[in-house]
């Protein structure tokens, strides 16, 4: 009997994630408020224009929920799953910990794969597998970031993903691990010219992305850094200290008031991506003299941006070895928690490259 899965969000990643399990044989639904992002799916998926929040009460039964929802939904969605006793991998970005859900998880006998993109995600998984293949690791560094394949003023950037929650990642503090204890520093701080691959005119700067990893992994020093081309941190910088990321909402005239935020996230809107991306994702992972390094260089195609695919192909390389029984876990399991086991990363890493995906890994032990 065919499995079957729901799928919450029918943007860039859901769509991707929803064509995927599709050829994979799945049967699969999509639920959207959006009516025009839901004729983008492919057809033989079920489409259904429906705000989730409204069927709590009257819920159908599926193999598998991935939430794909904006970040501000995330929690939600993870809980009604829970409440509904059904499995979820999310890719959707909470302010809150996905581990304080562990509990009642468990007690329903349901999986929880929280951050199961990109970077919380793909990046989780492999600091988790290089601490297990090194025994151990005092320090991880993840930097990650989406760009146009040539820098685009005025930012030197062009958004693949919503603007709000781009403004979240630069205005959010940002946690790191600094001699065993978390610190909070400022987002966009800490800025460091970079070169990676051919890609030579590059910087990065510290964001809050390390999640479920500040309490799963007892890495003495770890840190999550955004690339970009070099000047964006500069420019956004400037951005923030205008006031323009402000939630506080300004009287224009007498009858016109406005919050900067939500003004600036629609002005960004327009730079959405008309050319190809790029995404460029290295880890470093160290324990003493020993190191590993995990690379990925990933460019757009026509139809596909690298991000939509980054992000959305771990959800369903987990998804898959979900529904094939592979993962037995019960309660909120991080993918660095599974990272851990080195046979179901290289089963994983192998869905991944037959998805077009490959994580290129240099040893120096």
């Amino acid at each position: 009997m065919k499995k079957k899965v729901l799928i919450l969000g029918a943007g860039r990643q859901g769509n991707i994630i929803a064509e995927s399990l599709y050829k994979s044989g799945y049967i699969i639904e999509v639920w959207d408020i959006n009516k025009k992002s839901l004729e983008k799916l492919p057809s033989g998926i079920k489409k259904r224009k429906r705000d989730f929040r409204k069927f709590k009460d009257n819920f159908p039964l599926f193999n598998l929920m991935i939430d794909a929802l904006p970040a501000f939904l995330g929690m939600e969605a993870m809980q009604l799953s829970i409440e509904k006793k059904i499995s979820v991998i999310s890719i959707s970005f909470t302010e809150e910990n996905p581990l304080m859900l562990n509990k009642k998880a468990k007690k329903n006998g349901v999986l929880v794969i929280p951050d199961a993109g990109l970077a919380p995600g793909l990046g989780s998984l492999l600091s988790g597998f290089g601490y297990s293949i090194l025994n151990g690791a005092d320090t991880l560094i993840i930097k990650v970031g989406g760009i146009p394949l040539h820098p685009i003023p005025p930012f030197n950037y062009e958004i693949t993903w919503s603007p709000e929650d781009l403004i979240d990642e630069y205005t959010r503090v940002a946690r790191i691990k600094r001699n065993s204890k978390i610190v909070k520093v400022p987002a966009l701080s800490d800025t460091k010219t970079e070169s990676i691959g051919e890609y030579k005119n590059l910087e990065s700067f510290l964001t809050d992305g390390l999640r479920t990893i500040l309490y799963t992994l007892p890495i003495k020093n770890m840190e999550e850094r955004t690339i970009r081309y070099q000047g964006h941190s500069n420019l956004i910088n400037t951005l923030k200290k205008l006031g323009l990321f402000e939630n506080t909402p300004v009287l224009i005239d007498k009858k016109c008031k406005i919050k900067p935020r939500k003004f600036t996230a629609k002005i960004l809107s327009h730079l959405k991506s008309t050319s190809r991306d790029l995404v460029i994702f290295e880890i470093i992972v160290k324990n003493g003299k020993k190191k590993l390094k995990f690379s990925l260089i990933e460019k757009g195609k026509k139809d596909k941006t690298a991000m939509s695919r980054t992000t959305g192909y771990p959800a369903v390389a987990a998804s898959s070895m979900f529904l094939d029984g592979l993962i037995e876990e019960r309660g909120v399991v991080p993918l660095e928690v599974l990272g851990k086991n080195q046979d179901f990363t290289y089963e994983f890493l192998k869905r991944l490259k037959a998805l077009g995906i490959t994580v290129r890994i240099e040893k120096n032990y």
